[in-house]
């Protein structure tokens, strides 16, 4: 049995606080034996991201257990128009990886919440002992009130356009789009740090001695969280 963890920080419109979180949340699971795969900074892409969660599937065995922890934005565009038969659904949930900005009709950068279900579900037929911990917000136009002062929306808005051709690329390209669980995987933790339409939001630190204290040493000052 190993211990894999595959830790993702985006830097699309980057807050302090990701960075604290995604170093506390290494901290805590080298000290209980996981082996680390970072997926940070430039290199946090779309395709970057997807391809390290691909090779984090391949390498999993059965008895692994097995941790994926994104921290950075998160978007949700709601569908205006939405009927049960649109060929939109009511919410796209979506991470924006650094490279989120470049997103246009024809090339969305981000990563839908359809297409991380579909990675999961592939992670969870190689093992069933799999922890998803998602750090970040899932709400349309991202805005961070207060916490900093100069925190910035996130963009580009998603048009139908780009969001209806993503989908239309799952259903083609995996067979398993139709079958997800309606109400989440089964064979999987799952830790949001907010609800399909809530924000999170940034807290302040304890001191770095109290940190300290409890086996924590954080590279900055002032934030944790997203």
């Amino acid at each position: 049995m190993a211990k894999r963890a595959l830790i993702i920080r985006a830097d699309y419109e980057p807050l302090a606080g990701f960075h604290n979180s995604a170093a506390c949340i290494d901290q805590l699971l080298s000290a209980r034996g996981f082996e680390i795969e970072w997926c940070e900074g430039p290199g946090a892409t779309r395709a970057g991201i997807l391809h390290a969660y691909d090779g984090l599937i391949r390498r999993a065995g059965p008895d692994d257990a097995v941790v994926i922890y994104y921290a950075g934005h998160g978007g949700l565009t709601t569908n205006q128009t939405y009927t049960p038969d649109a060929d939109l659904p009511r919410y796209i949930q979506n991470i924006c990886p650094t490279d989120y900005g470049s997103t246009c009709d024809d090339d969305f950068r981000g990563i839908s919440a359809f297409e991380l279900s579909l990675q999961l579900a592939a992670l969870t037929r190689k093992t069933k002992h799999a922890t998803v911990i998602l750090e970040c917000c899932f709400a349309a136009q991202l805005a961070r009130d207060a916490e900093p002062a100069n925190a910035t929306r996130v963009w580009p808005t998603l048009t139908r356009v780009v969001l209806t051709r993503h989908l239309q690329e799952l259903r083609e390209r995996s067979r398993d789009f139709e079958e997800l669980e309606l109400t989440g995987n089964p064979h999987a933790v799952r830790v949001a740090a907010a609800g399909q339409t809530q924000s999170a939001y940034q807290v302040a630190l304890s001191s770095a001695g109290d940190l300290r204290a409890v086996g924590i040493d954080l590279p900055e000052s002032g934030w944790i969280g997203g």
